[in-house]
């Protein structure tokens, strides 16, 4: 079976590339398009760690070690919280992509081949990933991005009436202008008043 690097060297630089810029989007980074491509270049290069002779303990640290880099280069560290935050969005988007790899690999290419490239189903899955992954990181982007905005708007909130206290989680409607005699209205529903 041949295995060839400078493939295997740009597939995983084309990964790292979707990874980060995810990352980007995902958490309205401003980061420059070449700190982004100097990113994927560092982690391009932990597909060659596969083939030395390290236990799993020393080849987690050294891949930890190289996502540790690919975040400091791309981002900046500017404290911990930051860093930490885009680690996160890094490794989750990781799994999510990962994950459709394999299953790509696995139930939708012709050939079980464990993410070998073989002559048989070499095109079918290397093109076929390539043109997979960034359409499932899109997918993903967009999902977190609904999602952090359906809860930015949702608050903690307290409302009295008729002598009783309705407490619950609130929406608040920035473009709500409802007015009742110049005073803003608060919708409620009916089930929360009923006592």
């Amino acid at each position: 079976m041949k295995i060839y690097i400078d493939v295997l060297l740009i597939f995983n630089f084309v990964i790292d590339l979707l990874l980060l810029l995810s990352v980007a989007v995902t958490l309205k980074r401003e980061v420059s398009f070449y700190r982004v491509v100097s990113g994927a270049f560092i982690g391009s290069f932990s597909i060659l760690l596969l083939f030395f002779n390290f236990n799993n303990i020393e080849l987690f640290g050294l891949k930890l070690l190289v996502s540790i880099l690919m975040i400091v280069v791309t981002f900046k560290f500017r404290d911990i919280k930051y860093f930490i935050k885009n680690m996160s969005y890094l490794y989750f988007s990781s799994m999510i992509l990962g994950g459709g790899i394999y299953l790509w690999n696995n139930m939708i290419s012709l050939e079980n081949s464990n993410f070998k490239f073989i002559a048989n189903s070499y095109q079918l899955n290397f093109f076929g990933m390539l043109v997979f992954s960034p359409i499932l990181i899109a997918y993903y982007v967009r999902k977190v991005k609904t999602l952090k905005e359906h809860t930015q708007y949702r608050y903690y909130t307290s409302v009295k009436y008729k002598n009783k206290k309705i407490e619950g989680i609130g929406f608040i409607d920035s473009g709500n202008n409802l007015t009742f005699k110049r005073k803003p209205v608060i919708l409620v529903s009916n089930k929360l008043l009923n006592f």
